[in-house]
């Protein structure tokens, strides 16, 4: 759900449905929008024309193709005191525009109301399909942004499924951004661009549109999000864990430890840069340079993480955020300027295509899943 961009353009489609669809396996929904309303970088509007395309692989239950305009603001923050200072959330790539500047003290955050309204009626086609399902009601849901890359197959359903929490933490949304465990109050704990969750979860995920529609105050989101501090609980995923380079220093306070299941605290995330010594699978960490780790007051109050964390936790008290799929992996985000870069990422379900044809049966999900573990590296470097 969200705005297509590069869905069809970087061959992204084909993707989720040999890696995620038929992996899971799991049916499709689909909320797209044609407009890339993005304010900094290069531009990229589908046609028409994509959006078939993109439904002929996916195969979706049900679709919608909409144009849902950003919100001006809506103009619902009010500074209270001489001093305070309101701001309009701008997203620009960096901590240096918007509400992340200092000095800012509200932020209107309405801007990033339509990607949670795509989630939303994402959830409403779904609900409506589950009334009249022989089987009800989805026991997981599944968010993906369009423009994310899946380069490697998840594992089943029922293998994801042994690495979340017990049953005794039901309300959990699996969504960690990083390989260590998100300190309470520093790192990227939660990814808005992805999440796995019980159904039950999803309705309160999918109503977050409401916690966009008013003023986000520094002096309350910076209580959770954006300072450091130490984790307030830890329950090992059983996710493998790859090792921190040596002579280099810990991303965070603890990094290299296993992945966990946290008490709910949603640091920031957002503006993220790839530490180019990691190997290429790694997950990008929020970029914050010496000059931002310096100031008094972090930026990562004005985040879109921050503000949904926070809604969830207020909507969901007990709810924890955990992190479920290895890092080979977890989707990377691609933007329209690596377009011309990702023109072959499709290479990989063309070769066992090819192969099943040979065979002239189709690849159950376990041999997909060896057969892309075994390939993977030499179609991502024929793809760069």
């Amino acid at each position: 759900s969200g705005q297509m961009r590069v869905l069809v353009a970087a061959q992204l489609h084909l993707r989720l449905r040999d890696h995620v669809l038929d992996a899971l396996p799991a049916d499709a929904f689909v909320s797209l929008d044609l407009d890339d309303t993005r304010a900094w970088g290069k531009q990229l509007k589908p046609s028409r024309a994509d959006y078939d395309e993109a439904l002929r692989v996916l195969l979706p239950v049900a679709h919608e193709v909409v144009s849902l305009v950003p919100h001006d603001g809506g103009r619902v923050c009010v500074a209270p005191a001489v001093g305070d200072r309101v701001c309009q959330a701008h997203d620009c790539g960096t901590f240096k525009c918007g509400c992340y500047i200092n000095g800012c003290t509200h932020c209107e955050v309405a801007a990033y109301i339509p990607m949670h309204d795509h989630n939303s009626r994402c959830l409403t086609m779904i609900a409506r399909h589950e009334a009249i399902r022989p089987s009800g009601r989805y026991q997981y849901i599944m968010k993906v942004r369009p423009d994310l890359l899946f380069a490697s197959p998840l594992p089943p359903l029922s293998a994801i499924i042994r690495r979340l929490p017990p049953r005794q933490h039901s309300l959990y949304v699996c969504s960690a951004s990083g390989d260590t465990v998100p300190s309470s109050l520093d790192g990227s704990a939660l990814d808005d661009k992805w999440a796995l969750m019980p159904r039950e979860v999803a309705d309160v995920y999918a109503s977050a549109s409401a916690a966009f529609s008013r003023c986000a105050v520094r002096s309350n989101n910076s209580l959770t999000c954006g300072r450091r501090g130490k984790p307030t609980s830890k329950v090992s995923s059983g996710v493998t864990q790859p090792r921190q380079p040596s002579g280099q220093r810990p991303l965070g306070a603890l990094a290299g430890m296993p992945p966990d299941l946290v008490q709910p605290s949603f640091p920031g995330g957002g503006r993220h840069s790839r530490d180019q010594s990691w190997s290429s699978h790694q997950d990008r960490r929020l970029r914050v340079d010496h000059e931002e780790r310096s100031r008094p007051h972090s930026p990562h109050w004005a985040t879109p993480q921050c503000i949904l964390g926070r809604w969830l936790t207020e909507r969901a008290p007990n709810i924890v955020v955990t992190s479920c799929l290895e890092p080979r992996e977890r989707p990377r985000l691609i933007r329209p300027e690596q377009v011309a870069a990702t023109k072959t990422v499709a290479r990989l379900p063309v070769l066992r295509r090819a192969l099943e044809a040979a065979a002239g049966r189709k690849l159950d999900p376990q041999e997909r899943h060896d057969y892309a573990r075994e390939h993977a590296d030499t179609a991502d470097t024929k793809s760069r």
